[in-house]
C-alpha cells in the first residue's frame, strides 16, 4: 500500500489525524508496524497472514476498521494480531489483566477459531490495556460473553 492509499484508509477509519505531522515518516512507521502484526500472527497462529495486513485492510475496510484504529495508538504487534484474529472470526476464550501500581501491567487474551487454531496474546505494555475498552460485553442468561472488537465512534 502506498502512502496516499494509506492516508485515505486512515481518513475513512476516522484516524486520518495521525498524518497531521511528519506524514511520510508516520506512513513508513505504520507500514512497518503492519508487517510486525503479520509476523506476530504467524508466530502465534502458526501460519502466515494471507493476504498480508497491508493488502487485507484496503480489501475489507469496513470489517477491519477497528484494527486500523489501533495504529493511531501505541499498541504492540501481538495485541494488534489478537484484534485481527477476533475480527477474522476467532472467539475470545479468556482475558487476564493484572495491574499493580507502578509495578506491573500484564494483559493476556486467549482466542480460538472454529478450526481449532488458538493462541494466547500477551503484553506487559500498559498502553495495550486500551484494547479492553473495545471488546463487546454481554450476557447470555447469567453467563458472561465477550464477543467482538469494536471501533470507537468518531467524535464530532
Amino acid at each position: 500500500m502506498d502512502e496516499r492509499r494509506l492516508r485515505e484508509v486512515f481518513e475513512q477509519c476516522d484516524v486520518g489525524w495521525v498524518f497531521d505531522e511528519y506524514a511520510s515518516e508516520r506512513a513508513h512507521q505504520i507500514l512497518r508496524e503492519m508487517h510486525d502484526v503479520d509476523l506476530a500472527f504467524c508466530e502465534k497462529i502458526g501460519r502466515p497472514l494471507d493476504p498480508p495486513l497491508s493488502q487485507a485492510i484496503p480489501a475489507d475496510l469496513p470489517r477491519l476498521k477497528p484494527l486500523v484504529q489501533t495504529f493511531a495508538s501505541p499498541m504492540t504487534a501481538p495485541i494488534r494480531a489478537m484484534v485481527y484474529c477476533i475480527l477474522d472470526g476467532a472467539q475470545v476464550k479468556a482475558i487476564r489483566f493484572d495491574y499493580r501500581f507502578k509495578a506491573r501491567a500484564h494483559l493476556e487474551v486467549d482466542v480460538g477459531y472454529d478450526s481449532g487454531e488458538s493462541a494466547t496474546f500477551s503484553s506487559d505494555d500498559v498502553y495495550d490495556s486500551e484494547a479492553l475498552r473495545h471488546f463487546g460485553l454481554m450476557k447470555m442468561g447469567k453467563a458472561p460473553i465477550i464477543d467482538g472488537y469494536y471501533a470507537f465512534r468518531k467524535g464530532d
